[in-house]
């Protein structure tokens, strides 16, 4: 390895550990604060994993993947750098960043439920409305139509009771004469045979 690649190489390892205290801030502030060490155990080992595969990439691209002790102690002045001068300013930079996302996703939450969301029930709430309306109308249209046919169908409907009475009692009058013609006749007959008894 050539003294121009450790260089490459040292100035690189720097560079990643800077980036493993900007991912651990990161991490640290978004990771998921629940009491329950199993969750957490697993969030550290996922990334600790990702981050040490990052670094192996990292370095298999500067020196071809060569591992020196100059390397680990790159990594710590890299961290150590970050710590000193750049944790509290990438700190209020992240905050800020997060309070902006915060933001405008409430923002764009808030205009969907205005534009998109509102308008819906309005709209939803307008046509049953409509829908009702148009109902009730319908109801009273259908009752006060009912109420006049009734009305002009009454005399028809006194007409055809009357009519049916009539009709009923010329049939009663009709079977009455029928049995007493009936009884008649066989009255009479039976004066013809001679045994009548009065």
């Amino acid at each position: 390895m050539t003294l121009e690649v450790q260089a490459l190489t040292m100035l690189h390892m720097v560079g990643a550990g800077v980036y493993i205290g900007l991912a651990y801030e990161t991490y640290s502030r978004l990771r998921w604060k629940k009491k329950q060490q199993l969750i957490t155990l697993i969030q550290d080992l996922f990334f600790w994993l990702l981050n040490v595969i990052c670094i192996f990439l990292w370095l298999h691209y500067v020196n071809q993947g060569e591992m020196r002790i100059y390397v680990i102690l790159s990594l710590l002045c890299g961290y150590a750098m970050y710590k000193a001068l750049l944790q509290q300013i990438y700190r209020n930079i992240l905050e800020k960043i997060i309070r902006s996302v915060i933001y405008l996703y409430r923002l764009v939450v808030r205009m969907i439920r205005l534009f998109i969301i509102q308008p819906i029930v309005w709209l939803y709430k307008l046509i049953m409305a409509l829908i009702f309306f148009i109902f009730g109308l319908l109801t009273k249209m259908v009752q006060l139509l009912y109420s006049i046919l009734l009305f002009l169908a009454r005399p028809f409907i006194r007409l055809y009771h009357y009519v049916k009475k009539k009709m009923v009692q010329k049939r009663k009058e009709f079977q009455n004469k029928k049995v007493a013609k009936k009884t008649n006749t066989k009255k009479r007959n039976f004066k013809m045979g001679g045994e009548l008894v009065v």
